[in-house]
């Protein structure tokens, strides 16, 4: 089975704990383990691990927003 690739907005500052900057940037989440969100990140690069509330918190200051990509 293919996966379908989710693009999500987050806000930079959230994702890292910090107060929101409303400075809003694209990643792909790829895993959830252990409470811990992995994600690439186009500007900081792969591989990135922030706690899931963290990025929770991120994702919210977006209104939950991204983008979803369908592959034929």
């Amino acid at each position: 089975m293919q996966q379908v690739p989710f693009v999500a907005m987050i806000d930079v500052a959230s994702s890292y704990g910090t107060t929101p900057m409303f400075q809003w940037h694209f990643v792909v989440p790829l895993a959830l383990q252990r409470d811990v969100v992995t994600f690439h990140d186009p500007a900081d690069g792969p591989d990135r691990r922030v706690p899931r509330d963290d990025f929770l918190a991120a994702w919210a200051t977006a209104g939950y927003r991204g983008v979803r990509v369908w592959i034929q």
